[in-house]
């Protein structure tokens, strides 16, 4: 797609003006959702937020993760570790939709159906995929901005929105960058319009994969800075780390993948 057709299908998408569905009561209910983002999160206290039981993902003939089961309580912080190659990434890819999976998902106490991205945005949990994956020629606005596609179509509703504003104030360093285009950012700036993008979906359950991938130590720490805060404000998060080390700094819940089995 041309830099144009990526420009026009981002506005496209969140522009709720002409959207023939875009009714005032539709908003509205988007603008309540917004506000009321933390009651959301807390009224589930000593919930479970995530119970995996028997998740299997597989490439064509290769088994990438094996019956991997665990739970994670409402406002916890989970680290899956392990050895590079050895299925983390695609545990969350396989909880998330983004791959189809054998096993049960449940996202506090609803089941979620198999490979469906969508149904896993509306019931809260967003994923901030390894190495970003952001629309590089639009600009860090458009792409935090676009975060908050999972709960309202309607541009002047996202940007006047708490989630959007919280996501905006996360970096205070990245704002003198937000109208630079994504794809000339630092790899460190990069991560964190990701993460802020991530934020501006208003999750329940953020999970973030690699954050660190390639990054200066001194970037890294400002990373987990910027997670620490959004955990210590209610979400509950799962960390994808390599470097089991660093995660256990702010996760309590430790699970360690080997071979594509959880122990």
């Amino acid at each position: 797609m041309s830099k144009l057709g990526r420009r026009r299908a981002a506005a496209d998408g969140l522009s709720g003006a002409t959207d023939e569905g875009g009714s005032a009561a539709r908003e509205e209910a988007a603008r309540k959702r917004a506000v009321g983002e933390r009651g959301l999160v807390s009224s589930h206290a000593g919930d479970t937020a995530l119970k995996v039981a028997n998740l299997s993902v597989a490439y064509g003939n290769v088994t990438a993760v094996h019956d991997a089961s665990f739970t994670v309580a409402d406002g916890a912080a989970c680290a899956i570790t392990g050895p590079n190659g050895n299925g983390k990434s695609s545990i969350l890819m396989g909880i998330t939709g983004m791959v189809r999976r054998k096993g049960t998902v449940e996202v506090f106490g609803a089941a979620a159906p198999n490979g469906d991205v969508r149904w896993m945005a509306r019931h809260g949990l967003t994923l901030v995929p390894e190495r970003r994956q952001l629309y590089p020629d639009l600009s860090a606005w458009d792409n935090v901005i676009l975060g908050c596609y999972t709960w309202t179509r309607s541009i002047a509703t996202a940007r006047n929105s708490a989630p959007f504003g919280r996501a905006i104030e996360l970096f205070p360093e990245l704002k003198p960058h937000l109208r630079q285009v994504a794809g000339t950012l630092s790899g460190g700036q990069q991560q964190m319009v990701a993460i802020a993008r991530g934020l501006a979906a208003n999750p329940k359950i953020l999970a973030v994969d690699e954050p660190c991938l390639g990054l200066a130590e001194a970037v890294a720490q400002r990373v987990y800075e910027a997670l620490a805060g959004i955990h210590a404000d209610g979400t509950t998060l799962i960390i994808v780390e390599e470097a089991p080390k660093r995660a256990l700094t702010l996760c309590s819940q430790r699970v360690e993948v080997r071979n594509g089995v959880t122990a």
